[in-house]
């Protein structure tokens, strides 16, 4: 009697764990002997020989703890990443332990459930700082080869010039060495590689960039063998041993919290916890019919206990929600580890239909997916979408026929992979600055275009003037900002069907469909009108515009680029200068409206300059070139923070060496305009020395320019004469004598000489 009662209280578990793990049995029954994985050699901490020539890594002991768990034998094999995909496809191994997933690979293997996630990051030495990977665009980037980050690094549309090497050791030694400033690689194994070597200079960025999700993989059509690596994976996890190895290899790097595990585990504790409190029950229980039944019904009862034991541990580690349906589409039963997921209570689905949960559109395919469960024996799978409080959730199911006219179902919320699947997709098509398509979206798409039904092709590009000019003066923010207001004026001016592009730094591309070259010109002038209407820190948004058209399929798309390309250059010459002289304008704007003692300041020294320039009776055109080089001298000012300009006690070292740059900074703003070459290169050296202590390249005597060694000795004593806020000013007989005791250390002494006696005097 009590065999039967007992039996009654489990028969619904034991039938429910059967129905789960019958395809996983039936493969179990049919398996090899032996389970042959492989793995690439040079992958620590992942994968790699050791110093006693065997087999390591966290792949690895994974690799042997599920077959462990499955009761099979193993066999581990490394060898170069190449072969072992080759060996994979030949069948001389049955699982990859370790591959990143992509919608590509997914055409060619099938992969088990995600092991890890792992992101790329960018290493330097220790004191170089990285905001973004926008910033490296031009720069030599060592990667590993054939790695997931070098393929998403070749697909951002930057112009990096990546240094492929076999090992990430190798990566990480041309840093070492300088041959480069940058290595972009896999987080962890960069952080490994760079502990084990010893490299404490190294350290990543922190960009986490392309993360990615890292799981088993197996020849596609193997569904039998990569659910029973999923089985044993679930195992290891409910057991403990996953967190163990997973720790061991990897958890240093990642750096997480208590908080953290728990979230992550929370419903495999509460599991554990309830599992031991059902055990000290059941203990309790069966001390009880130990001490009334035989020793026959005590034996029965240690083996029912044990299999029970094991059936709860795989139910713990099963996907998030179980659903039992039959073939009209009903819900039988409904088993959960965390109760939001399901959205509906569990009586409110059992007994109803599958549209309850899912709209038409999903209800219909998984019907379909049912019937073929049902009739095939095989797996199904889908995805679909819930709406909840108005934000749409994603969850991939799997369908499996367990007995008569039933399926079982196992759900799990992929919303997250979704969302980072479409992000790093919308990234490789955008440009992040903009929000416009980018440089990779604009090829594909020319090609896609460049048919026949879509002649007049018209392609116009578009460059902005200034921008360099505007990231040296106001700082590359006040640029990024001229870049997305041109980018909003593009997308005002043209229609939803007119493709924009940026295709460089300061160039965007617009590719149009059937329109003629008239109604391109049309489209220029809208976009040239809305212009007017934005400027960025008061200065005018200048676009310089080139067009062309294909007609017909015998001329080249590339000469159509090229044509336009030019004409856009031709049209710069004329008005890139007229933008650069307006720009200037408002820099000097800019300093004197926030800064009187400037003002002030160029003005003085711009009087005494000419009074200078003709009492050495100059022609009367460089009188006036001087005039202009003393009203600009201190133009490079713009880029420097109004706290240190302005600072009242001593300036630091750093401050120091920022104030210095203002000399380079004026030179790089004047030479971009062609009439001031000569005038910029004054600026430059205005704060060389005599002696050749000076700045910023420490020329001496004649081999500084005339009209800077001029210009330093006006600008000294107007310094001298006028209060600053970090002194006191000096008397004239004060200026005059600190003038002769630098002559010939800081001043020209000629020209020192001459000012002490020509031009004071009549001050």
């Amino acid at each position: 009697m009590y065999k039967i009662i007992y039996l009654k209280k489990n028969i619904i578990l034991y039938l429910f764990c059967f129905i789960v793990m019958s395809q996983s049995i039936v493969y179990a029954e049919e398996a090899p002997v032996k389970l042959i994985f492989g793995d690439d050699l040079n992958y620590p901490p992942f994968s790699y020989i050791d110093a006693n020539g065997q087999p390591a890594g966290y792949n690895v002991e994974l690799a042997k703890a599920i077959s462990e768990a499955l009761g099979y034998d193993y066999e581990i094999r490394l060898d170069e990443w190449h072969k072992v995909r080759s060996m994979l496809e030949s069948g001389e191994i049955d699982i990859i332990t370790g591959m990143f997933y992509t919608d590509d690979r997914a055409e060619l293997y099938d992969f088990t459930n995600t092991h890890s996630v792992l992101s790329g990051d960018i290493f330097t030495l220790s004191g170089v700082q990285i905001d973004s990977l926008e910033s490296l665009s031009g720069a030599r980037i060592a990667v590993q080869k054939g790695d997931v980050v070098e393929e998403y690094l070749q697909s951002t549309g930057y112009a990096f010039e990546l240094i492929s090497v076999p090992t990430v050791k190798e990566a990480l030694d041309l840093l070492i060495e300088g041959e480069v400033k940058y290595a972009g690689l896999l987080k962890i194994p960069g952080l490994y590689v760079a502990s084990e070597l010893g490299y404490e200079t190294v350290k990543a960025q922190n960009l986490g960039f392309i993360a990615h999700n890292y799981a088993m993989a197996v020849k596609e059509g193997n569904e039998e063998m990569r659910l029973a690596i999923d089985g044993g994976l679930r195992l290891i996890k409910a057991t403990g041993e996953y967190e163990v190895i997973h720790t061991k290899w990897l958890g240093v790097y990642e750096a997480k919290g208590i908080v953290y595990f728990y979230e992550r585990y929370k419903w495999v504790i509460l599991g554990i916890i309830g599992l031991f409190g059902l055990l000290i029950i059941n203990n309790i229980f069966m001390r009880i019919l130990v001490n009334r039944k035989t020793k026959a019904v005590n034996q029965l009862n240690q083996t029912l206990i044990q299999s029970e034991n094991k059936s709860r541990a795989i139910i713990n580690a099963l996907p998030d929600i179980v659903f039992t349906i039959n073939g009209e589409g009903e819900f039988i039963d409904v088993k959960n580890s965390d109760a939001h997921e399901v959205y509906y209570p569990e009586d409110h689905l059992v007994g109803k239909k599958i549209n309850v949960l899912l709209s038409d559109k999903y209800s219909s395919q998984c019907m379909r997916a049912i019937k073929l469960a049902l009739g095939s024996g095989s797996v199904q799978t889908l995805e679909y979408e819930i709406q909840h409080h108005g934000k749409p959730f994603y969850y991939e199911m799997r369908l499996v026929k367990s007995r008569g006219d039933e399926v079982v179902a196992i759900a799990r919320n992929i919303t997250a992979d979704k969302e980072r699947r479409d992000y790093v997709e919308y990234l490789s098509y955008h440009d992040q600055l903009t929000g416009l398509y980018n440089r990779r979206f604009f090829v594909e798409e020319l090609k896609r275009l460049d048919v026949e039904r879509n002649y007049p092709l018209c392609l116009i590009m578009a460059d902005v003037n200034g921008l360099k000019l505007i990231n040296d003066s106001f700082g590359h923010t006040v640029g990024d900002e001229l870049l997305i207001k041109v980018a909003d004026v593009l997308k005002e001016a043209c229609r939803e069907d007119e493709i924009i592009s940026r295709i460089g730094g300061d160039e965007f591309v617009i590719l149009v469909p059937n329109m003629p070259s008239a109604h391109a010109e049309v489209l220029i002038d809208r976009v040239k009108a809305i212009s007017k209407t934005v400027n960025v820190n008061s200065i005018d948004i200048s676009v310089s515009f080139g067009w062309a058209v294909k007609e017909k399929s015998s001329q080249s798309i590339d000469e159509i680029f090229n044509e336009a390309e030019d004409l856009m250059y031709s049209k710069k010459l004329v008005e890139g200068p007229t933008m650069r002289g307006k720009t200037i304008d408002k820099i000097i704007e800019t300093i004197y409206a926030k800064n009187d003692i400037e003002k002030k300041h160029a003005e003085n020294v711009a009087r005494l300059c000419k009074a200078f320039a003709k009492s050495l009776d100059l022609p009367n055109h460089e009188i006036e070139e001087i005039k202009t080089i003393a009203l600009l001298h201190d133009i490079g000012k713009i880029a420097i923070k109004d706290e240190i300009l302005n600072k009242a006690g001593p300036l630091t070292q750093s401050e120091r060496e920022d104030i210095q740059k203002h000399s380079e900074i004026g030179y790089r703003i004047l030479s971009s305009v062609n009439d001031l070459a000569e005038e910029a290169e004054v600026v430059l050296h205005h704060h060389e020395r005599y002696d050749g202590k000076g700045y910023p390249m420490g020329l001496a005597g004649e081999a500084i320019p005339f009209r800077s060694r001029l210009l330093a000795i006006v600008d000294s004593y107007d310094a001298m004469t006028n209060e600053r806020p970090y002194k006191r000013k000096m008397t004239i007989e004060e200026a005059k004598a600190e003038i002769k005791a630098q002559s010939g250390k800081q001043f020209d002494p000629r020209l020192a000489d001459w000012f002490l006696t020509k031009i004071i005097p009549n001050t």
